[in-house]
């Protein structure tokens, strides 16, 4: 299947390289015609993989966009067959949706800066001493 690589070109035009979990190495590089970065996946399973990647990869050609969502939805299910059995896991279903959602933004939070640990003396340098109040210079008397 051919795929277009939506990652941005290389500097100096070289071509964007990528590798399937079959181990094989696919090089995407400038269709003259439009100008896409192409390149054609032999092993459907690099295809899923690639695919699943996001907003990375995606078909060429619009009669492969059927195919493409078929092996999308197989790489999910081999995904979510690793990650355990899928029977009775209703429960971590729920908890994966929460963990998508934003965390509302407390307004009167700290920056996250305030929670970052001080860096450490360097003991080899010695301590700075703490500026000294600038002394206020004396007013003139006014002249009488």
């Amino acid at each position: 299947m051919k795929l277009i690589c939506n990652v941005p070109q290389r500097r100096g035009g070289k071509p964007v390289k990528a590798n399937g979990p079959s181990g094989a190495e696919y090089t995407f590089t400038v269709d003259e015609e439009d100008g896409l970065m192409k390149g054609e996946v032999h092993d459907e399973g690099d295809v899923a993989y690639l695919l699943a990647l996001g907003d990375s990869f995606e078909p060429a050609d619009e009669s492969d966009f059927n195919r493409a969502e078929a092996l999308l939805a197989e790489e999910e299910a081999r995904r979510k067959a690793e990650a355990g059995d899928g029977e009775g896991d209703d429960e971590d279903e729920d908890e994966d949706e929460d963990e998508d959602e934003d965390d509302p933004i407390d307004p009167d939070a700290p920056p996250l800066e305030a929670n970052t640990p001080a860096k450490p003396a360097d003991p080899a340098k010695p301590p700075k001493q703490p500026k000294q109040p600038k002394q206020q210079k004396p007013k003139a008397a006014p002249a009488a």
